[in-house]
């Protein structure tokens, strides 16, 4: 039963271990979505600026160029 089972010590382990990593990450990216958002109203610069790089975002006026970095394996 102990290593025939699905429900096995090895199993639940191994459960046990990705649910731990999982908690650690759930931590780590609400703190990050905390500091993000105070950021953001602290300075209303800011937004845009987020807006501009990870959105791809522009201006009416503005022409925008992406360039891609040589792919290396």
């Amino acid at each position: 039963m102990l290593f025939f089972d699905e429900r096995d010590f090895l199993t639940i382990r191994r459960y046990r271990q990705e649910l731990k990593e999982l908690q650690q990450s759930k931590k780590y990216y609400t703190a990050e979505i905390q500091a993000n958002q105070d950021k953001l109203r602290i300075n209303p610069n800011s937004i845009e600026k987020t807006a501009r790089e990870t959105y791809f975002m522009k201006r009416d006026n503005e022409d925008l160029y992406l360039i891609q970095g040589e792919k290396r394996d």
